[in-house]
This record gives C-alpha cells, structure tokens and sequence, in this order.
C-alpha cells in the first residue's frame, strides 16, 4: 500500500466522517471564513497611532481540525497522510491543505501564519526524511543525512503512538507501509520491530508519556502477544524516543537479536523475539511515592544526590518512567525474590547531562529471562554515584546472566 499512496497525486480526506456512511461535505456556516481582525485604542501610543490594528487566532485552529479530527486518530491512516504527496482535507467547517510546501487551509489559503508554523503539530509532510533534509539544507545548516533520517523515524514513532487501533494486533501492520517506504533513506537497515538495527541501542530507550494513551487512559500491554518487551510496539500508549547518538556513545551493546514473524514480511506481524543486551547490570529496589511516581533504590538506599550542600527539597534522583501503571505494592514481591535489575545505558561524561537507565524484571529465573518494564532517567548529580558504584564480589557472583566478562554481563530480554 506504501506505493499506492505515495504514487498518489492527491488524497482526499473526510476529516470529520465519523464512519463509512458519512461523506465530504457538511453544511457550514460562511462565516467561520472571515478572519478576525480587531482596531484596538491602546494607551500611551503616540497621537497618530491612537489604534492598532490587530488579528485574533484561535490557538488550536489547526490542532484541533487536523491532528485532532476523527478521522486522523486512527493509527491506518498516519501512512496514508505521510506517504500522499498532498492530502485534501475536507473537515466540519473548511477545506484544509497539507502537502510538502505548506499546510493551508481556506481561511490561509497561501499557507498558516507564522504563528501556527511555531506549532509541533503543523508541517506532519516534514516527516518525510528526503523534505526534512532538503528544508534544512536551504536553511543553509549543514545536516548529518544519517543521523537525521533516525531522527524522523522516532518523530514519525511518537505521532504514530498519538493515535488509536480498533484491533490491536495491527500495531506493525499499520506501520509496515512507511516501514518500507523509509528503508532506503537509512540504507536498507535492518528493521527490528518497529526500529532500526544500527541505532538500536538508542531506540531501546524510549518511554510512555505518563503512563497513557492519546485518549487518556492508562497504557497498557494488550494481549495476545505483539513484540518483545524491548520495542515500543509492545505497549499502547504516547511513546517518547532516544536521541540517536553514534554506537560508542553507549554504555549497554545489542549483542544479538532474534525474531519470528506471522509471515515472510519482516515488517509485519511478530509472533515472538528475545535480544541480547551487554552492559552493566545492576540489582533494583522501587519505591512507590505520592501522585503515582516511583523512586529507584540502590541496596535499600533511595537514589538521590549524595552532596549534603543540596537542600534535601531538591535532591531529587531518577525519574522512573513505567512502561505501564502499577499498584503501590507492584514490585514487593519481585523485590524480596531479588528479580529487578536496571543498567545504565550511557556514562555522562559532564555533570550538565543526564544519565538514560533501564529497568528490567526477571521473568523466568530457571532460564535467565528478562522483560523490559520501563525506563528512569538521571539528571545532573542525580546519584549518579549510586548508579556507577561498583559491586561487591558477593552481588557480582549472584547476578542472573547468560555470560559475564570484565564487569559486562549479558542478559536476555522477551
């Protein structure tokens, strides 16, 4: 489908449609297309600018009408916005316009004012790696065509994951089109559930937005089985992605990965997968405070800022970021079986950076099984002393892996 949409000329959609039976127009009001303009008497202005004439927009103009509207919530249609060449929106009150060039619409028909171009939610066609780069480079600005065509898969995953399935099993299929058609812009790299092979280490590091989807409710992992623990197409909910940074930058290594598909098509279907991590890992207490956040602990101590010229009201540790809610007593039972684990994804190398963490449970002890359960980030001295403190003989030796080699251990994650 990636090529019918992208050989496309134009595409038109029935933005406000609440289903198949409802069509393109709708009875409108004229008026909703006059701007608002405004002559306001403004005080100690000089006599010859006694008015000022000025424009009243309304903040969520577009927001609301095209992110926002029915038909844009539904997770299939993201490629079909994406991939189109221009896309003709035909909503409740106007006709709006997205294409390479700009969005417009009726009441902007030569583009949005520069108020709305300020907004993340405008230019969705910049999400095209080869626009995203031609648009940086007439800018003048020097551009890293790998690093930034990563970049554009991660913002084209987190708006991906502001919309909704009816069936959840098609997060991969829905995406599989823009999966394709993106390939060779990161030279055929492997694509790996829902990432890419070379920046994986990055791309294991995203997190769910406040525990919630686009709607509000909680996050969720659905059942049946989607992907392994480790990708974000495990979990419904708003995903936030890693910065993509070079492999040597990171602390923990992809040492090896296997996943099993519905079908032939690498971008379809997962029935089942586990990856190989290398790092430093490290036993994990979790304590649950007020307004639902978490706190990591390190040998029963809360991690937190050691430096006693801190007020205690701003020695704050890690921010525990869960992959899905969990009840105040979640953990305790995992805590006393010792089956929480985290590794520190990268070492800082200032005091001004933060410290990426992930956190992971030990599913199957018998077999050394581990599941993703979300991720903490550390900022500057954070406890990063706590989190990079080397362990005793005793807790080495304990530490359930495949293999360990110069303080590194291997873990497997499903």
């Amino acid at each position: 489908m990636h090529k019918v949409y992208s050989h496309s000329y134009c595409n038109f959609s029935a933005a406000s449609a609440v289903d198949g039976s409802q069509g393109l127009f709708r009875t409108r009001d004229p008026q909703a297309l006059n701007e608002t303009r405004l002559n306001l008497r403004v005080a100690d202005f000089e006599e010859s600018r006694t008015h000022v004439q000025c424009d009243i927009y309304n903040y969520f103009f577009w927001s609301h009408n095209i992110p926002g509207c029915i038909i844009n919530k539904r997770a299939w249609v993201v490629q079909e916005r994406l991939l189109a060449p221009r896309v003709l929106c035909f909503g409740h009150s106007q006709l709006f316009w997205e294409c390479v060039e700009h969005d417009a619409s009726e009441l902007y028909p030569n583009g949005l004012p520069a108020f709305f171009q300020k907004q993340v939610l405008t230019n969705f066609k910049a999400l095209d790696a080869d626009t995203y780069i031609r648009k940086i480079e007439a800018q003048g600005r020097q551009v890293d065509r790998d690093v930034s065509c990563y970049e554009i898969w991660n913002k084209i995953i987190s708006a991906y994951s502001e919309t909704l399935l009816t069936v959840a099993s098609d997060k991969l299929i829905a995406l599989s089109g823009i999966a394709k058609y993106m390939r060779p812009s990161v030279n055929n790299d492997t694509y790996v559930a829902g990432m890419w092979r070379k920046h994986l280490e990055s791309a294991l590091l995203w997190r769910v937005k406040n525990h919630e989807k686009i709607d509000g409710s909680p996050s969720c992992r659905p059942t049946p089985y989607r992907a392994p623990t480790w990708s974000w197409a495990s979990v419904d909910g708003v995903v936030g992605m890693e910065a993509v940074r070079d492999k040597s930058e990171w602390a923990i290594d992809v040492v090896d990965y296997h996943l099993e598909y519905a079908t032939k098509d690498t971008t379809g279907v997962v029935t089942g997968g586990w990856l190989d991590l290398q790092g430093a890992l490290k036993p994990l207490g979790l304590t649950h405070e007020t307004q639902g956040r978490w706190r990591m602990l390190v040998k029963n101590v809360l991690v937190r800022p050691q430096d006693d010229s801190i007020p205690d009201c701003k020695r704050i540790g890690p921010l525990v970021h869960l992959d899905v809610p969990a009840t105040d007593d979640a953990f305790v039972h995992d805590m006393t079986q010792h089956r929480l684990f985290f590794m520190v994804a990268r070492t800082p190398e200032s005091n001004n950076e933060y410290i990426p963490i992930l956190l992971l449970r030990l599913c199957d002890a018998k077999r050394r099984l581990f599941e993703r359960i979300g991720i903490a980030t550390g900022g500057p001295k954070g406890g990063t002393e706590m989190l990079l403190a080397e362990l005793d003989e005793e807790t080495r030796a304990s530490l359930p892996c495949l293999r360990h080699e110069k303080g590194l251990y291997t873990v497997r994650i499903i």
